[in-house]
């Protein structure tokens, strides 16, 4: 199994709370975990490049770091090694951003209307990876802003699904109450009945949950946030 060599990552505290995580291995790969992304904020999951053929020069900065190295986006580095690493660390996150590896794509769309002021809604989950991605729902944690043109307007709590992601052949993915596991290009979604403003026409969802193996050595499940993009009511 490859052992790390080097490790950043960038965070920032409430309204944003960015946490994302860069780390280099001795087998030359870099690994990029989005679990609070700062870009494409529906995208959550591992990204993956081999950077010791693409990057030797940043490579060899993150190398000279004593140990990890923790950054607030608000106040980056300025001079030494740290700053040398931080800017070679952001250029490996580019380069993975383009090579998904385990990597989860949160989605919306309205469904109709229901019943007294209600709306039913699909909640979505699509492995953009090359290989297998594992999650799971945390419905406490996940809520549904309402929008009137680009405007929030209201916010609704994430009701618990009944059963969990469902592709269109029918086929149980799971992702609520226990892992759910989906292959690369396959999607699953789950319905929902929620209350929405009269004047809403437009949504997005903040979805929160677990990423299980999104780093060659990390086992444990770690907790995510993502939104999906706006979605037309």
């Amino acid at each position: 199994m490859a052992h790390r060599v080097a490790g950043i990552r960038w965070r920032t505290g409430p309204p944003t709370s960015i946490d994302e995580e860069l780390v280099l291995y001795d087998d030359g790969a870099a690994w990029l975990v989005a679990r609070r992304p700062r870009q494409s904020p529906h995208l959550v999951g591992s990204f993956a490049v081999d950077a010791a053929t693409s990057e030797p020069a940043a490579c060899a900065s993150m190398a000279g770091l004593a140990g990890p190295l923790a950054v607030d986006l608000l106040a980056p580095p300025l001079d030494g090694a740290a700053a040398a690493a931080f800017v070679a660390a952001e250029r490996l996150a580019t380069q993975c951003r383009s090579a998904p590896r385990r990597v989860v794509e949160w989605f919306t769309r309205a469904l109709g209307a229901g019943e007294h002021g209600r709306c039913r809604i699909a909640l979505g989950a699509v492995c953009r990876g090359s290989e297998p991605v594992e999650f799971e729902l945390e419905p406490a944690g996940s809520g549904i802003a309402w929008l009137e043109g680009d405007r929030p307007i209201g916010w609704c709590d994430l009701p618990v699904p009944l059963i969990g992601f469902v592709t269109p052949d029918g086929t149980g993915l799971g992702g609520v109450g226990r892992p759910g596991r989906a292959e690369p290009g396959v999607f699953g979604v789950v319905a929902l009945d929620v209350p929405v403003p009269e004047q809403a026409d437009g949504l997005f969802v903040q979805v929160a949950g677990w990423l299980y193996t999104t780093l060659p050595d990390e086992d444990v499940p770690m907790p995510f946030v993502a939104r999906t993009e706006s979605a037309l009511r």
